[in-house]
């Protein structure tokens, strides 16, 4: 995958595990619910990995210790381009 791709794959799967938090949070014993949770969960946190080792930050504790503050680099993640 690019990084772009990973990028909307990791929106898609936040949206994901934001929505099933809430539904979870009215809905506490449902265990199909708390399922897909888990499954969205552990497939955001891979892609989340994936994302940052080929450069990208998805949260300011992603962004490099190198010699300059890389944060501003990645696209917002309301910010689309289609290059990537």
């Amino acid at each position: 995958m690019t990084k772009g791709e990973l990028r909307n794959a990791l929106l898609s799967y936040a949206f994901c595990v934001r929505e099933l938090n809430l539904y979870l949070d009215t809905h506490p014993d449902d265990c199909e619910a708390l399922e897909e949770f888990r499954k969205c969960r552990s497939e955001f946190l891979r892609l989340k990995d994936e994302y940052v080792a080929c450069g990208g930050t998805w949260t300011v504790t992603d962004s490099g210790c190198g010699d300059r503050w890389d944060w501003i680099d990645s696209p917002w993640p309301w910010e689309y381009r289609e290059e990537e």
